[in-house]
């Protein structure tokens, strides 16, 4: 994010199984309280996501929904602007920009 490689430890990842939660990927994710995310099991919205300790392993044919537990290089000050994320692969590098938003 910005150039700035983020800690493992505040990724959260859900690797979405298309035959029961399909609908997941069409809905708007619900907001929640961040401290109520710690350890290495956390459920947001009904759904188990998992504290990362590495690198996310995802199929092919696969998606993920990750949350970034208050990256350190985002502010307040943030609000509305855009960011832009990457994410490597071992076979390519996917950059996309997004607005930063604030939580409820």
């Amino acid at each position: 994010m910005r150039g700035l490689e983020v800690d493992w430890s505040i990724v959260y990842f859900h690797i979405i199984n298309k035959t029961g939660e399909s609908t997941l990927l069409y809905s708007d994710l619900s907001y929640f309280d961040w401290a109520s995310i710690t350890g290495p099991l956390v459920n947001i919205g009904g759904y188990n996501y998992t504290q990362s300790t590495g690198s996310i392993y995802v199929n092919s044919g696969e998606t993920t929904i990750v949350y970034i537990k208050m990256p350190e290089i985002i502010y307040k000050d943030n609000i509305g602007q855009p960011m832009t994320l990457a994410i490597g692969t071992a076979n390519a590098n996917y950059i996309t920009e997004l607005v930063i938003e604030s939580a409820k």
